[in-house]
């Protein structure tokens, strides 16, 4: 069956918003790994996507290594429907990782290295 001109639309738009949050997620995680490391970044995505995906269970296909958080079977199975879940869900795991990263290190690392460039960031995202 072929898709119709709306749902290619809906389909691009979809993917446009994840490949907003992806770009955001690597931007904040070469900044992070390079104060923290690979191994101690891991462990702080690894939690915080755990604990978000109890709420929005699409973000349990995110895979993390040492070379970033990988999106592949995320966008393979997210659907339409899901579209305004998964904005919830990435904007949910962003204040999870600032809140875990002030509770170790103090608002220093949040506040300097990307507070206003996410906030910026996340605005900017359709609905």
């Amino acid at each position: 069956m072929e898709k119709t001109r709306e749902e290619e639309i809906l389909t691009a738009k979809k993917e446009e918003v994840v490949d907003i949050y992806e770009d955001l997620l690597k931007k904040v995680w070469d900044r992070i790994v390079l104060t923290l490391g690979a191994v101690t970044v891991v462990a702080l995505w690894r939690r915080v996507i755990k604990r978000t995906a109890k709420k929005y269970t699409i973000l349990q296909y995110l895979d993390v290594t040492t070379e970033g958080i990988q999106f592949q079977k995320l966008k393979s199975r997210i659907s339409e429907q899901e579209k305004k879940i998964i904005k919830d869900g990435f904007e949910e795991l962003i204040l999870d990782l600032f809140d875990l990263l002030a509770e170790l290190t103090g608002d220093m690392i949040v506040d300097k290295l990307f507070k206003n460039e996410v906030t910026t960031k996340l605005k900017s995202i359709p609905e």
